[in-house]
């Protein structure tokens, strides 16, 4: 596999969902609430303080929502998107000609950008 030579990091994200059971919360003593370190804390009115755990964490890491590839100064490198390049270092101006040939001309402009899939984010 053909990876670019400026290639130092790679990072991926993750969706994560936690569920919290707040129906025996009487909202009308609450001052404020908040979400901090996968717990809801909840300041009441008279001073109070309560904390609520996730009911359950789903943390799903079979495929990462976004995919980048990073240089030792964690600057993002360009991949091309077609399947004969990918994996394979361009410019920008080199994704937009792809880009350009792959939609006849329709995104020539450089103002679209492609996720690590490939899909276009308008």
């Amino acid at each position: 596999m053909k990876m670019p030579k400026n290639l130092k990091y790679m990072t991926a994200k993750w969706e994560v969902y936690s569920d919290y059971d707040v129906g025996d919360v009487n909202w009308e003593e609450v001052e404020r609430y908040y979400i901090k370190y996968n717990m809801v804390h909840i300041d009441y009115k008279n001073g109070d303080t309560d904390l609520i755990e996730p009911m359950h964490f789903e943390f799903e890491v079979k495929w990462p929502e976004d995919e980048k590839m990073l240089t030792k100064d964690w600057n993002e490198i360009a991949q091309a998107i077609d399947d004969e390049h990918v994996g394979v270092s361009v410019s920008q101006a080199e994704v937009d000609t792809l880009l350009s040939a792959k939609t006849g001309g329709m995104f020539s402009d450089g103002a679209v950008s492609m996720d690590s899939y490939g899909a276009k984010n308008d």
